[in-house]
């Protein structure tokens, strides 16, 4: 029998917060931290890491107000490709309507060839 492991909710925000204030503000390693509270140190580091960013002490990520903004410029961009597409399938593919750019093309759809 195959054994597959079993994924815990998402500890709660203030859990995170607490934890990682032990590790910053007492000083204590982040194993021992880990091992007290009976987390992995994996996501102790990734807690650590994410309030770091948060607070601009370290740039070598997105904060969480970076992520959700890159999330809802995601969400935005599918959501303008998808009716795009209906316009350009509306319109035979052809000529676009005005304004709108040709699959491919730079520019508008009404530059000189």
């Amino acid at each position: 029998m195959v054994s597959v492991p079993r994924t815990r909710p998402p500890y709660p925000e203030e859990f995170r917060r607490e934890a990682v204030a032990l590790v910053r503000s007492e000083g204590r390693s982040i194993r021992d931290v880990a091992e007290s509270l009976g987390v992995s140190e994996q996501s102790l580091r990734g807690w650590l890491k994410r309030t770091q960013l948060d607070a601009g002490e370290r740039h070598d990520g997105l904060s969480t107000d970076q992520r959700e903004e890159l999330r809802r410029l995601k969400a935005e961009n599918r959501r303008l490709r998808q009716e795009r597409q209906v316009l350009v399938e509306r319109f035979g593919g052809g000529a676009p309507a005005e304004g709108l750019p040709r699959p491919g093309v730079q520019g508008g759809g009404d530059a000189a060839a």
